[in-house]
């Protein structure tokens, strides 16, 4: 997509990222919801300009984790996170981490760590070695390379302060609206 339209389609991602991972039960206490399964796939336009993320079937309550066998891998190898890989326990940081795959595909076209099969992909995704960002505007490749850094520490503190930086790097650019959602949609969309 064009890049006004990419950065405004992130950034209403890591809000509803943020507001999934800010969830609660009726008593205040978090539910602690990773979506597990962030990818392109998983990103639903529509002919109205709305942003939607999907799938959340394998989303999963951190609080709920005695219940359900730990270590499970599931998602898209291309879009998981080092610790998602390695089976540890995932926290809103790895959404955040599948968000920056997804932001750096769709500025480049081309996955960070994609390989010829799933055990290499993981491999590149365990060792988070970032491709280089050159062909990015620093200030987008500050954006992906915190998003993609290997330790959820040294990520962005949550899914806003993602949706804050996004914002900022979009008022330098060219504006995009719903509306230009809308259009690219129409003029991408397979016809009916």
């Amino acid at each position: 997509p064009p890049l006004p339209v990419a950065l405004l389609v992130a950034e209403e991602l890591a809000y509803a990222l943020a507001y999934l991972h800010a969830l609660a039960d009726e008593a205040g206490r978090p539910l602690g919801l990773v979506h597990r399964d962030v990818s392109p796939a998983n990103v639903l336009l529509s002919r109205a300009g709305d942003v939607k993320l999907g799938d959340f079937g394998i989303a999963k309550a951190t609080h709920l984790a005695e219940i359900t066998r730990g270590g499970a891998r599931k998602g898209k190898y291309a879009y998981m996170s080092p610790e998602q890989v390695t089976g540890a326990a995932l926290t809103g940081a790895s959404d955040q981490f599948a968000l920056g795959i997804t932001l750096y595909e769709c500025l480049t076209g081309a996955r960070p760590f994609d390989a010829g099969n799933p055990l290499d992909t993981m491999e590149r995704v365990r060792e988070a070695r970032l491709p280089e960002l050159d062909a990015l505007d620093a200030d987008l490749a500050t954006v992906v390379a915190r998003c993609l850094a290997r330790s959820a520490r040294d990520r962005f503190v949550d899914m806003t302060a993602v949706a804050r930086a996004l914002a900022t790097a979009r008022r330098t650019r060219a504006p995009a609206s719903p509306l230009d959602v809308a259009r690219y949609v129409e003029a991408n969309a397979p016809a009916a």
